[in-house]
């Protein structure tokens, strides 16, 4: 009988530390998950400084600490903003001249601001192809002379 009573007694202390132990892993697992979330927040502050140090420089001819990523970021938001002009002319939209709305490019106003929509044939962009188009073909001509 002394057997089964100290094989209880032991069995009793063990399944106690297990308890112990998965309270204390249950713990460990809360906290890094708190610290995570906090983690988080932090990011997010991180991105806010950067997006207004950004905004500071982003018009400026001063070189500033970070003018590498500064200038990184303003040629990635011309490339977005080029796609995004691009999926605009493919879904048949343009964009207010008067407010800047994205309307639809088969209608006569604008259904934001009334603005007469004044569609137009030629822009900037299609001037710097041409003006690259007439380098080309000029340097093609003195290279064959």
């Amino acid at each position: 009988m002394a057997f089964f009573e100290s094989l209880s007694e032991v069995l009793s202390s063990k399944g106690k530390e297990a308890a112990e132990a998965a309270k204390k892993v249950a713990e460990i697992a809360n906290l890094k998950g708190q610290i995570a979330g906090v983690n988080t927040e932090i990011k997010k502050h991180y991105v806010k400084i950067g997006e207004a140090y950004f905004e500071s420089y982003k018009d400026s001819e001063v070189d500033c600490e970070f003018e590498e990523e500064v200038q990184a970021i303003r040629d990635a938001k011309k490339a977005v903003a080029e796609l995004e002009k691009r999926l605009r002319q493919l879904k048949g939209n343009i964009e207010c001249t008067a407010c800047g709305s994205q309307i639809d490019a088969e209608s006569s106003f604008c259904p934001k601001c009334g603005a007469k929509v004044e569609v137009e044939f030629f822009d900037e962009e299609d001037e710097e192809i041409e003006e690259v188009n007439a380098e080309i073909i000029e340097e093609t001509r003195v290279e064959e002379e």
